[in-house]
């Protein structure tokens, strides 16, 4: 059935009935699973995912499931080029995580593919499940790269073949029309684009804090503890980890940031500080500067190379917003006088007019890698080894890369049973009370406790309270 439409005097002949084709349809090119990384479970509270690509909806579905509807035709180039599909999944009480990176990485290529052929060999292949969500299935899109930046990127179905196709092999409804030459990678990818569960990390960090009281004597009143000591042993990472291992399964090789990061960090190299030279030169800010600012006004540049490069250690030793910054440039009219300098991060904190700026000429020794991957925002970092890290220190993350950061770190109390010595022990006021660095993305930790003359005591296991301080009272008996 056909019909006829008038416009600005040209006649339009309409087939209602005709299927649109499938690359003109509204489809899912996201879709992917938001979970808490202590519960592995959805999370309570609202999700949302955004996006600043054009001609992507958001969606969100109950159980975590959330991504992104469009019709393939229009973002073909988003889904196929590298940094183009942006996603972000938001929720009240965790970091926002962007999934972009994720996205780039569940792309695949193939190559040498010849016109009429009716599957493709995808690299990497899909992981077996239930390893992993695959996205190249039957009945889903199949986004092909077109062979010209002028003509249209081919999309078909997934065909579904008698017999399981091997491992890196996607059949084709359709037969490749062009073909792709050896050995230029072209892009391929599924639609929609599946990811894997996307753990999603608690906001705020947990403080546990609590009072040590010893009994004297027999029968005696309690008093206060102010020398007893406190060691972290080890640490639980998930909820599940906690009913199969009855002992810590992962070192306490973790440690507290008071500046969050800057960058997300799926992997990467740390350092320790080796040498701190500062250059003596007296500056300050002239101007005050918010949290997440890329620009700081110095009243002096003197020494400051105009290329960037350098670092500045912002505010005084005792202060807990002094931070590192490494500059990105500046641009004055003559060396020495007042200027913008650039950053290569973000402030992590607000300073004020007159806050020092210290030049400090930084090296540092090899440490090791990220134990875990780490998410801007998080104020925990967790290392292969820490090894020559002192209590207070400063490490470097990614040295070398777009995506260095400088941070003042701090060592968590910890206790070695192999030798029996406790390391970086926690200040204890004269009441007994104290604090423990503020901690995250552990479920549960395991602390050892030692009072001179007492008994001793077991390990205690302690599960972080994330909705506010988690509190222990520690009497030491008299034998």
């Amino acid at each position: 059935m056909t019909r006829t439409v008038r416009h600005e005097r040209t006649d339009y002949r309409v087939a209602d009935d005709d299927p649109l084709p499938y690359d003109l349809r509204w489809w899912a090119v996201l879709r992917t699973r938001a979970v808490d990384e202590l519960t592995g479970e959805p999370p309570r509270n609202p999700l949302s995912i955004a996006t600043t690509t054009p001609g992507c909806l958001p969606r969100v579905a109950g159980d975590g499931l959330c991504g992104l509807v469009a019709r393939p035709a229009t973002v073909s180039r988003q889904i196929l080029g590298p940094g183009r599909l942006t996603a972000e999944i938001r929720a009240d009480g965790y970091l926002p995580r962007s999934l972009t990176a994720a996205i780039d990485a569940a792309r695949r290529t193939t190559t040498d593919v010849a016109a009429g052929d009716a599957e493709l060999r995808i690299a990497p292949p899909e992981p077996a499940p239930p390893a992993a969500r695959l996205q190249f299935r039957a009945g889903r899109g199949v986004m092909l790269e077109a062979t010209s930046a002028g003509a249209r990127d081919s999309f078909t179905l997934h065909a579904e073949p008698l017999a399981a196709p091997a491992p890196g092999i996607v059949p084709l409804a359709e037969p490749v029309a062009e073909p792709r030459p050896w050995p230029f990678p072209w892009q391929v990818a599924g639609v929609p684009i599946v990811l894997p569960d996307q753990p999603l990390h608690r906001a705020q960090p947990a403080v546990v804090r609590g009072r040590a009281l010893h009994q004297p004597a027999a029968n005696a009143a309690p008093a206060a503890a102010p020398l007893a000591r406190i060691g972290l042993t080890g640490v639980w990472w998930t909820c599940a980890e906690i009913p199969a291992n009855s002992t810590p399964p992962h070192p306490a090789d973790l440690v507290s940031f008071a500046a969050p990061l800057a960058f997300d960090h799926p992997a990467g190299s740390l350092e320790r500080l080796a040498a701190r030279t500062p250059d003596g030169v007296a500056r300050t800010l002239v101007a005050g500067a918010r949290a997440g600012a890329r620009e700081i006004e110095l009243g002096d540049v003197s020494g400051l190379a105009a290329g960037g490069g350098d670092t500045l250690e912002l505010e005084a030793a005792n202060s807990a917003e002094r931070e590192l910054v490494r500059t990105a440039g500046y641009a004055a009219p003559v060396a020495g006088t007042r200027a913008v300098v650039r950053l290569a991060t973000p402030l992590a904190f607000p300073h004020a007019a007159g806050t020092p700026a210290l030049g400090v000429a930084l090296s540092f020794a090899a440490l090791g890698s990220l134990a875990r991957e780490a998410q801007r925002g998080d104020r925990v970092l967790f290392a292969s080894t820490l090894t020559g890290v002192g209590a207070q220190d400063v490490l470097r993350i990614a040295g070398g890369t777009a995506l260095e950061e400088l941070r003042f770190a701090q060592r968590f109390p910890h206790y070695d049973s192999a030798s029996t010595t406790f390391s970086f022990p926690a200040t204890l006021d004269g009441d007994g009370s104290f604090a423990l660095p503020p901690i995250a993305r552990v479920a549960q930790i395991q602390l050892f406790v030692e009072h001179t003359g007492q008994a001793v005591h077991p390990a205690i296991d302690v599960v972080p309270d994330y909705r506010g301080d988690t509190t222990l009272q520690i009497l030491f008996k008299h034998p």
